[in-house]
């Protein structure tokens, strides 16, 4: 991945990470648990519903910043931006996604946001 968002405190230093990757596989993962030392070791201190929960994804608010702060942009984009003018996507189907996105029928934020996304690289040069 050439770009990311990492969220999480490191907790580690390098002397603890290769100790780590010293230990036997079965600390690491048993009975279908990953991390089972780590999760053993803080089952006292942190309750079970959140040692043992899954994993959840991080998402970024995409149709709260394209229905606010970058709604004019968008706008922008669809009516006269490069994105459109290049033909690497129809005009009438920008538009007819913006307005069914901006009415609540249809859930073009993806499709929107790389149009942003296309427009800041064309701007660029």
């Amino acid at each position: 991945m050439v770009h990311g968002l990492e969220v999480r405190v490191p907790i580690l230093d390098h002397l603890f990470v290769e100790w780590g990757f010293g230990l036997p596989a079965d600390l690491k993962l048993r009975d279908g648990i990953g991390k089972y030392i780590f999760k053993h070791a803080l089952k006292d201190f942190v309750d079970e519903s959140i040692l043992y929960r899954p994993k959840r994804g991080f998402s970024i608010p995409l149709t709260t910043w394209l229905k606010g702060p970058l709604s004019n942009r968008l706008e922008t984009c669809v009516a006269e931006g490069r994105v459109v003018e290049s033909g690497i996507i129809e005009r009438k189907r920008a538009r007819e996604a913006l307005a069914q996105f901006r009415s609540g029928s249809c859930d073009h934020s993806a499709l929107l946001w790389s149009m942003l996304l296309f427009e800041q690289f064309f701007a660029r040069d």
